[in-house]
């Protein structure tokens, strides 16, 4: 009787065996299939957007030519003259709504650039959290 009883479960073990190399061999083959199909449609897709833009190609040439002018170049000292004016103020209002005061108390002397310490502060908040 102890024979009987091993060879039930040898059977056991065998069909277990057998059940996942098909489950094994069912998912590759989902997963390859898939990406067949999407090496298929990129393909289709690129062939696609590749005739519309020929045929936008060859619609611009059928039409009259286009001139193209060289753009004239604004005066860039006053642009930027106007920006350095206008971020001044920004940085007065803020300044002033941080402190709680009007901007008229403040008087702006000089503006510099430093080193960018809020930037580096931020970043190591993130690393180091």
């Amino acid at each position: 009787m102890n024979f009987l009883q091993n060879t039930v479960v040898v059977g056991a073990q065998g069909n277990a065996m057998s059940d996942g190399l098909a489950t094994m061999v069912i998912g590759i083959t989902v997963v390859f299939a898939a990406l067949i199909l999407l090496i298929i449609l990129l393909t289709l897709s690129g062939k696609f957007f590749d005739s519309l833009a020929a045929k936008e190609e060859a619609n611009k040439k059928d039409s009259k030519p286009v001139v193209t002018t060289k753009p004239v170049e604004p005066a860039v000292t006053e642009t930027s003259e106007i920006d350095d004016l206008e971020l001044v103020a920004v940085i007065t209002a803020s300044i002033a709504a941080s402190m709680g005061t009007s901007a008229d108390s403040l008087q702006v002397r000089s503006i510099k650039r430093t080193n960018n310490t809020w930037g580096m502060s931020g970043r190591s908040n993130q690393l180091f959290k």
